[in-house]
């Protein structure tokens, strides 16, 4: 085990998510607490709409993870627009009640007009229907930027997910690399850490390596590319912390 495990041992279990969209094919999730079905948009401003498209492949997984005892969520997106009627937690709040998800995943980014509407809809969802789960996808702070307030969302909701911004530039020895360097989740975990309970913060990360050639865009490796480069002894970018 690495040195950070030993100095930093585990006090609860850390819930593993993933998040299936519509068309994607259903890998083995059975390593997941939590499943994620994007399956509704929200649209409308000041008359919202929730319009849901539930793929059969997203039906097979649900019936599976609910018989495994997995919770599955109804991921929701939208734009910020929408966040400006009152009526809208009322419609995500009927599509929960009228189904057998756990819970619900959300993922609208407000804007800086409307900053705090997210939390107040958060807040207003969760009176709806206190029985389910509610987690909520966020921009995490960055250098530079201002430092949001989460403290009303985070007393809301159930969940932060926090979206990290990736990162391009990599070092020409180390072909396959995260887009999210530690660095930039070790400055959003502590910016947060006087806001959220950290029970509370959980990481929307990618979930490949990726590379480039040369001067080229970065794009993901399949695993066979992974498998040559590592037989070639390079490794990869989280490999160079100890605490990865």
């Amino acid at each position: 085990s690495r040195l950070y495990d030993k100095l930093h041992p585990a006090q609860t279990a850390n819930e593993a998510m993933v998040l299936l969209r519509s068309g994607e094919e259903a890998e083995d999730l059975s390593g997941y607490q939590t499943v994620i079905l994007t399956a509704g948009t929200l649209t409308g401003g000041q008359n919202p709409r929730l319009a849901l498209s539930v793929s059969n492949t997203q039906k097979q997984v649900m019936e599976t993870a609910t018989a495994s005892g997995q919770t599955v969520l109804l991921g929701i997106s939208g734009q910020s627009g929408v966040l400006k009627s009152t009526a809208v937690a009322t419609a995500v709040a009927e599509a929960l009640t009228d189904s057998s998800y756990d819970g619900v995943y959300l993922n609208i980014t407000p804007s800086a007009e409307n900053g705090d509407a997210l939390a107040a809809f958060v807040q207003a969802l969760r009176a709806a229907v206190p029985e389910k789960k509610l987690y909520v996808a966020a921009s995490a702070p960055a250098r530079r930027e201002a430092i949001p307030d989460y403290q009303a969302l985070g007393k809301a909701a159930d969940r932060i997910v926090l979206q990290m911004s990736g990162h391009e530039d990599t070092d020409g020895a180390v072909p396959v690399y995260a887009m999210e360097p530690l660095e930039t989740v070790y400055y959003a975990l502590s910016t947060l850490n006087d806001q959220i309970p950290g029970e509370k913060l959980a990481l929307l990360l990618t979930a490949e390596g990726c590379g480039r050639k040369g001067t080229g865009k970065p794009t993901a490796f399949n695993g066979d590319a992974v498998a040559a480069l590592e037989a070639k002894g390079r490794t990869y970018y989280s490999d160079r912390y100890a605490c990865a």
